[in-house]
C-alpha cells in the first residue's frame, strides 16, 4: 500500500534493550555528539496587510526575508542569519504563475535561484550546493525540516535557514489590473542576478496520463471525491456527514479569528455557515465543499525557521530555553490515486504514524498537541 517510511532518531542512540522482571523491554539511551543533534533555534511568520498597494507589495524574497528576520529575533541572537550555511526554500505558486506569458502571468522568471536571492537578502553566503529548492506541494515544508535535520545529523551542515511564501494575492491583483501595473510589479520583483540554478530536492508528484485525461490532476476535483468515499464508508447521508465536517472547520475558523495578525481570513464561522453555500461569500466550489472549506493560494504570507546543530547553537550563544529538539521524523509517498484499493483510507499515513512514533520512542497518546495540515477537510479527517 505504501512507499517507504523514513525514520530518524536524534536525541540518543539505542543501546541493548534490557528485559525487566515483568517481561517488558527497557530501552537505554546513550549520549550523542551535539554536533549531530538538530534543533530549531528560531521561527517567524509574517502576513502582509490585505490590499497593500501594488507599488508597496513585497516580493516573494522580501516577504521571506521578513519572516527570516523575525525568526532571528525569536532566537534572541542578533546576527545569527549571517552565520547560515544552507538556505532552502519551498517552491512558490507565485513564482510558477509569474513565469506564464501575459496576460495569465508576468512572462518573467522572478528568480534563477530563489534560495540564493533569499540568502543575499539575509546577508549570508551559502555555497551553491547548499541553495536548495523543493518541488511544490503541501508536504514540502515539513519534508524540508526532516531533510535538514538529516543533513545536520549527518554532519553535512551546521546551520540552515528554511523558508516559504506566497504573495499570490498581490500577483493576482496586478494581473487583473493588467498592462503597465503588472509589468511594473514584475520588474520590481525580479532579481537580475544569474547564479547557478538552485539544487532541487524532495519528492515531486507526477500526474499520470490517465489522471489528466479524467481531470483528476486538479486537487479540487480529487479531494471531494475522496470525501464522498469516506462518507460512504461511514454510512452517512450527505447532510449528516457535512454537519460533522462543519463542526471541525468551524473550530479552525475560531482559531484563525483569535490571531488576526497572522490569519488571512480572521473570521469565526458557525458550523452551519461553514457548509451553507447560500451564506455570504461561501459559494459551492465542488460538491460537497463550499469555499470556506477550501485552501486559498491568494494570500501574502511567509514563514521561516532557523535550524542548527546543538553544538553550533551553543557556540552562537542561543539560550537553552530557546532550543526545540526534534525527537523524530517520518515521511511516506502514497500510491497514485487510481491505484489505491480504497479511497477513504491512507495506508501511507498509517505507516508514517508508526514510523514517527518508532523514531521518537513514544506512543501517539503521549503527544499532547497534533498539528494536522491539508488543503481540504477529508485528509484531516483520515489522519485524525
Amino acid at each position: 500500500h505504501t512507499g517507504t517510511a523514513r525514520r530518524a532518531r536524534y536525541r540518543g542512540t539505542l543501546a541493548n534493550g534490557e528485559t525487566s522482571l515483568n517481561g517488558t523491554v527497557r530501552l537505554c539511551l546513550m549520549p550523542v555528539d551535539p554536533e549531530t543533534v538538530p534543533v530549531v533555534v528560531g521561527a517567524g511568520r509574517y502576513t502582509q496587510k490585505k490590499g497593500t498597494p501594488l507599488d508597496e507589495a513585497m516580493s516573494p524574497v522580501e516577504i521571506m526575508a521578513t519572516a527570516a528576520r523575525i525568526a532571528e529575533k525569536d532566537s534572541e541572537c542578533p546576527g545569527l542569519l549571517s552565520a547560515i550555511e544552507s538556505v532552502a526554500t519551498v517552491e512558490s505558486a507565485t513564482r510558477t504563475r509569474a513565469r506564464l506569458a501575459e496576460p495569465q502571468g508576468l512572462g518573467v522568471d522572478l528568480y534563477r535561484s530563489m534560495p540564493r536571492s533569499l540568502a543575499n537578502a539575509c546577508g549570508c553566503s551559502p555555497d551553491d550546493s547548499n541553495c536548495l529548492l523543493t518541488h511544490d506541494g503541501g508536504n514540502s515544508a515539513q519534508w524540508l525540516v526532516n531533510h535538514t535535520a538529516d543533513r545536520i545529523a549527518a554532519g553535512e551542515v551546521k546551520s540552515a535557514l528554511l523558508s516559504g511564501c506566497e504573495v499570490h494575492s498581490s500577483l493576482m491583483r496586478a494581473l487583473k489590473t493588467g498592462g503597465e501595473s503588472a509589468r511594473a510589479l514584475g520588474k520590481r520583483w525580479a532579481d537580475d542576478m544569474q547564479p547557478p540554478p538552485a539544487v532541487r530536492v524532495g519528492p515531486a508528484y507526477i500526474e499520470t496520463d490517465l489522471e489528466k485525461k479524467h481531470g483528476l490532476h486538479v486537487p479540487i476535483r480529487v479531494y471531494p471525491m475522496i470525501e464522498n468515499a469516506l462518507r460512504n464508508h461511514l454510512g452517512r447521508d450527505l447532510a449528516t456527514h457535512m454537519a460533522e465536517v462543519g463542526k471541525m472547520f468551524s473550530g479552525f475558523s475560531e482559531v484563525a479569528a483569535l490571531q488576526p495578525q497572522h490569519s488571512w481570513f480572521p473570521t469565526a464561522h458557525t458550523p452551519e455557515d461553514m457548509i451553507d453555500p447560500t451564506s455570504a461569500g461561501n459559494r459551492m466550489v465542488s460538491l460537497p465543499y463550499t469555499k470556506y472549506m477550501c485552501a486559498v493560494m491568494d494570500v501574502d504570507q511567509s514563514a521561516a525557521v532557523i535550524m542548527m546543530s546543538l553544538a553550533e547553537a551553543r557556540r552562537r550563544g542561543v539560550a537553552e530555553e530557546k532550543l526545540v529538539y526534534l525527537h523524530g521524523c517520518a515521511e511516506t509517498i502514497e500510491k497514485e490515486l487510481l491505484k489505491r484499493p480504497e479511497l477513504h483510507r491512507s495506508p501511507a499515513m498509517e505507516e508514517m504514524g508508526r514510523a514517527l512514533t518508532s523514531s521518537a520512542n513514544i506512543t501517539l497518546d503521549q503527544i499532547g498537541y497534533k498539528d494536522i495540515y491539508s488543503c481540504f477537510p477529508v485528509a484531516v479527517s483520515v489522519v485524525a
